[in-house]
């Protein structure tokens, strides 16, 4: 009998092991190499909203992220949409939730903890706060993905007010922390997931702030997921970097595309790619793919395009992220593409060498300063007081510049405290009514996101940036130059001069000038093997105004740079009073 016994349940618990591998496609070994997961927001309870939840049954997708928006109140409570969803994936199916604007504090289609109390989180490992901010890394016991789940724009705190994703925040920190650790780790894959959205093709403003958007491009996020937009787009790959010091919600950059290509395969590591999915049954809207930013999308979905309700499904392996748009009702419209590793090159591991005695102290070469971001003021009245934004996405310890430009009859400045002058503010030659200069921080924990300068009445420009891996203790390698530009005429702008002491100093121009025709604006053309940072004049009607640039070169040599020139252009064919200078600014180490 006691044979019988051993038998019988060594005969259940292989039947286990292949109910467990056959039946229920969440469970997987630990060392997994591949799996899929699938999102989608805006669902609803309908028949749309069947066609897609029972797509994602079929597509053998381990895990499945609603994001936000789930119910539309289409049952009668939270409970009965928990239930819609196990009916159609399972009671124990990796369901991981995350809110939307309609299941938030304000409602009014329930409330995202009573959702989170029947759709639990079923990964685990889930490090934050679920629902509502959290990460997790998938698989847990060897992670191909960490899954940065956030909620800008949401009014999710006790008082009533929206959780702000803006720079310096905690949101903010703590999603830029989230993304760093995964990377520390070794984790191949980042990918973050939020109800509202930044970039959509939509006539929208930004609801989850510039600051954010710009934060996970400027960390190359891998992939950045968004709905509330009922529709699907999905973007190019974008980065920052030279000529994108900051991407715009509003307007459309072409430096800011890292790459176009035609087959949506892409480069890993090269930057990010957004993907709107707000496709999950509740209503298609249309898309407007001729508003200012539309160039930024490769391909998009809409009440207007083919509407098609459906899902993302994303396949993850170490080396690729290849993701498909599926349909689960209506229309027929497909997208698919791919983010895939470069092939390591790395040579055959070489003969080892004797150890010299004693052991030579290893040394590394410093990180040369660069350009992190950028942002522009252009005032609009005659005024004493601008405020200038700061550099999307500074962090701590990197050296802010602020070039800016007044236009005001023998105008000064009051430097604001915590600031210094890298280069003391200074006239033009040719007049009294055109003053510039450059102001210079190192950015501190808990520093606001803007700087206020108080100044004579009048017009002004400035232009901040935010330089990574400069000098903290003598940021400017060398004596800042300028030039008041005695004698230069139009179109020019004469940048001075400037010899560093380091061979890997980074070189900052600045050119600023009067524009000489009331009501116009000035533009520049930055000097022949300068990188434009950004460039940017008030617009003031009936009057001058003033109007600034800033370029950078890294410089490979401490030889003197000599003499650069910005060139300007004006509806008007004059501009006057120019002025320029010259910052190098010295690299860590």
């Amino acid at each position: 009998m006691k044979r019988v016994m051993i038998l019988l349940t060594a005969v259940a618990l292989a039947c286990a092991a292949v109910i467990a591998t056959a039946v229920l496609p969440h469970v997987r070994a630990k060392a997994a190499t591949t799996f899929s997961f699938a999102v989608a927001g805006d669902l609803g309870a309908n028949s749309n909203t069947s066609g897609v939840i029972n797509a994602v049954a079929a597509s053998g997708s381990a895990l499945f992220w609603p994001i936000g928006d789930l119910s539309y109140s289409q049952v009668p409570s939270e409970s009965d949409w928990c239930d819609y969803v196990h009916t159609r994936l399972g009671a124990n199916y990796p369901v991981e939730l995350l809110p939307g604007n309609h299941e938030d504090n304000d409602g009014p289609d329930g409330f995202i903890g009573n959702f989170a109390s029947c759709l639990p989180d079923r990964i685990g490992g889930v490090q934050g706060t679920y629902p509502d901010e959290y990460y997790v890394d998938y698989p847990a016991a060897n992670p191909l993905v960490r899954f940065v789940m956030i909620s800008p724009g949401l009014d999710l705190n006790a008082n009533g007010t929206n959780w702000s994703y803006k720079q310096g925040t905690t949101h903010y920190n703590w999603t830029a922390s989230a993304i760093d650790g995964a990377r520390a780790a070794g984790i191949p894959w980042v990918v973050v997931g939020m109800h509202e959205y930044c970039l959509s093709l939509v006539n929208h403003s930004c609801f989850i702030s510039d600051d954010l958007m710009n934060l996970l491009v400027s960390k190359k996020v891998d992939l950045d997921l968004q709905a509330h937009d009922h529709a699907y787009s999905r973007s190019k790959q974008l980065a920052l970097g030279p000529g994108c010091a900051a991407i715009s919600s509003t307007s459309f950059n072409s430096s800011c595309v890292a790459d176009a290509n035609p087959a949506s395969s892409y480069t890993a590591g090269n930057g990010t790619v957004i993907a709107t999915v707000g496709s999950g049954g509740r209503s298609i809207n249309s898309q407007d793919p001729t508003l200012a930013w539309a160039p930024y999308f490769q391909t998009y979905m809409g009440s207007n395009n083919n509407a098609t309700y459906g899902f993302l499904k994303v396949n993850v392996s170490d080396s690729q992220l290849s993701a498909q748009f599926v349909r689960g009702a209506g229309g027929s419209y497909t997208d698919s593409f791919s983010l895939t590793k470069p092939v390591s090159t790395s040579s055959p591991t070489p003969t080892p060498t004797p150890t010299p005695t004693p052991t030579p102290t290893p040394t590394s070469t410093p990180a040369q300063a660069s350009v992190r971001s950028s942002a522009t003021y252009a005032g609009t009245t005659s005024e004493s007081s601008s405020t200038v934004p700061m550099p999307a996405g500074w962090q701590p310890g990197d050296v802010v510049y602020v070039g800016y430009e007044l236009t005001a009859s023998t105008g000064s400045i009051t430097v604001p405290p915590g600031w210094v002058e890298a280069v003391p503010h200074f006239r033009s030659a040719s007049s009294t009514s055109s003053l510039t200069g450059v102001l210079r921080r190192v950015m501190q924990a808990g520093d606001p996101n803007s700087l206020t300068v108080s100044h004579s009445s009048g017009r002004f420009a400035a232009i901040s940036a935010a330089i990574q891996g400069a000098d903290n203790t003598t940021p400017e390698d060398a004596t800042p130059t300028v030039d008041n530009n005695t004698g230069i005429a139009f179109p020019n702008v004469e940048i001075p001069s400037i010899t560093p002491v380091q061979q890997d100093a980074l070189l900052l121009d600045f050119a600023a000038i009067r524009n000489g025709t009331n009501g116009s604006v000035t533009t520049f053309t930055a000097p022949t093997g300068m990188t434009e940072v950004a460039q940017v004049a008030s617009a003031v009607s009936g009057t001058s105004n003033a109007a600034i640039e800033m370029s950078f070169a890294a410089l490979t040599s401490n030889a003197a740079t000599g003499i650069n020139d910005a060139t300007v252009q004006t509806p008007g064919g004059t501009a006057a009073n120019p002025m320029g200078s010259a910052i190098a600014v010295r690299s860590t180490g």
